[in-house]
């Protein structure tokens, strides 16, 4: 064992915590954007200052709309990927400390 092993993996574990909670925030404050922007109807996808004749149609409101629903599905897939991998990275540790115990108890 190295001379600095707890408090670096008492750092890591730090790191770890408060990237988990970050990354949960996130998740939950993108529902709370997503269901704010649905309770809003077609007046939440509305452009104030239109360029284009077809921007304020139904249909493309309609296109916004599932184009902000995919793009927070996307955002939310990324966090959980990362939160993953934060997870990951905790087993891998875990199995790495019961290895090293197996070769000590073989010694």
């Amino acid at each position: 064992m190295g001379k600095f092993d707890k408090e670096y993996q008492e750092m890591i574990t730090a790191e770890e915590n408060a990237l988990e909670e970050l990354y949960k925030a996130k998740l939950e404050h993108l529902d709370n954007e997503l269901s704010v922007r649905l309770a809003l109807g077609p007046d939440g996808f509305k452009s104030l200052e239109p360029k284009y004749g077809y921007e304020n149609t139904p249909t493309h409101l309609e296109h916004v709309k599932n184009g902000l629903i995919l793009t927070v599905r996307e955002e939310k897939i990324k966090i959980m990927s990362a939160l993953n991998n934060v997870s990951r990275s905790r087993l891998n540790r875990e199995e790495m400390n019961e290895i090293d115990k197996l070769r000590k108890d073989e010694q």
